[in-house]
């Protein structure tokens, strides 16, 4: 799953989500809007949170939420669930 989860971010590392494996990583499938994700962020900034949703509106609003409130250790991906 991390595997897949790396894929989904271009297989790039970015500071929303750090490449060492020894961090614990959430991924909340079928994020919307993010409310779960971003609360989780803020709750537990040793985590990094992966937010993926088939509706790419629902995922640039989470985005700007997270940027919003500061949160580096989360970010949001466009993907159908079904096919990971």
């Amino acid at each position: 799953m991390l595997h897949q989860a790396r894929a989904l971010l271009g297989g790039r590392q970015t500071a929303a989500v750090p490449s060492s494996d020894a961090e614990p990583l959430v991924i909340d499938l079928g994020c919307g809007k993010g409310d779960f994700a971003l609360l989780l962020a803020a709750a537990m900034p040793q985590l990094r949170v992966l937010g993926i949703d088939a509706n790419a509106d629902a995922v640039t609003y989470a985005s700007e939420r997270a940027l919003a409130a500061g949160l580096t250790n989360t970010c949001f991906r466009v993907a159908d669930a079904a096919s990971l």
